[in-house]
């Protein structure tokens, strides 16, 4: 199988739909109660979020439900990388955390979600919170030494964590096994960072621009991190680099889950291949997520 690199002028061609038509879309056809309140998802800051995706998390939230706990998703419609860049993105992930904290919810209750660019979503708020960005909005979290002050957990799926370099060896690896490519990851992040300042990468490109110091207190802003990469994904080396400048400063808090075989964010093609079981990676998740939520 060889991977097809696309430009992004033929990605968005391809999708035209942006996370709202797309969840929409997604309520009716399945007749669900539309909810929407004026949190990452995936698509290299181009692509809004897949109906898999959806249906993955459906699914997931089913499975948490069944054994017990009581959970809901907040999907945040960020806006894409052909209308808005750094740090837009970024301002509206605080925003959105900032009102479900007004209504009424504790850190302690919220488990940040993302995969590919949401997955570098994560890591931009994480490092926000340790090193603000000065024309966001500081999402600071009081008392950080109480169990009660920091995020419950992050996690990180496939997060796409070096926007300037491909220079690893999992890209070169997996060139011609992977859904994604590094032609094509270069393409998208160039459009990402246009006109971003350079004090701007360390956030959103953490694997190439920020030292492992930048990770220094991690365990005050989130109890357990997650992250995850594919065995055969391009992105697997990045992934894992951050992973252990996290694991450095976070050690007890944090698990890095390197998926045999895996390909890019390949867990969200359980819905639409039918797996069942599904892939292992699934049940990690589901099993992290459940001694997570209270």
């Amino acid at each position: 199988m060889t991977a097809q690199a696309f430009s992004t002028a033929q990605l968005k061609y391809i999708e035209k739909r942006d996370t709202h038509a797309t969840y929409t879309d997604w309520v009716k056809a399945r007749n669900l109660v539309h909810q929407e309140d004026d949190i990452g998802h995936g698509g290299g800051f181009l692509l809004p979020v897949q109906n898999f995706a959806l249906d993955y998390w459906a699914g997931m939230l089913e499975r948490l439900r069944r054994s017990g706990k009581d959970a809901n998703i907040a999907m945040l419609a960020y806006s894409l990388s052909d209308i808005a860049t750094f740090p837009t993105q970024l301002e509206q992930t605080v925003a959105g955390l900032k009102h479900i904290l007004k209504l009424g919810y504790e850190p302690a209750d919220i488990v940040l979600i993302g995969d590919s660019a949401g997955g570098n979503l994560i890591f931009q708020t994480l490092l926000h919170i340790l090193h603000p960005v000065p024309t966001v909005d500081h999402l600071g979290l009081p008392n950080n030494a109480t169990p009660l002050s920091k995020f419950a957990g992050a996690l990180a799926i496939s997060p796409w964590l070096s926007l300037t370099s491909a220079a690893a060896e999992s890209y070169r690896e997996n060139r011609d096994v992977d859904i994604i490519t590094d032609a094509a990851l270069s393409d998208l992040g160039r459009v990402y960072l246009e006109g971003a300042p350079l004090s701007a990468y360390p956030y959103v490109d953490p694997a190439s621009a920020a030292p492992v110091t930048w990770f220094k207190g991690i365990g005050e802003v989130v109890d357990r991190v997650l992250i995850t990469a594919g065995e055969r994904e391009s992105l697997r080396d990045d992934i894992i680099k951050v992973g252990k400048y996290v694991k450095e400063s976070h050690p007890e808090g944090t698990t890095v889950i390197v998926q045999k075989g895996g390909l890019h964010a390949d867990i969200f093609l359980d819905v639409p291949l039918g797996h069942s079981p599904p892939v292992k990676l699934t049940d990690d998740i589901h099993e992290w997520l459940e001694g997570l939520l209270r």
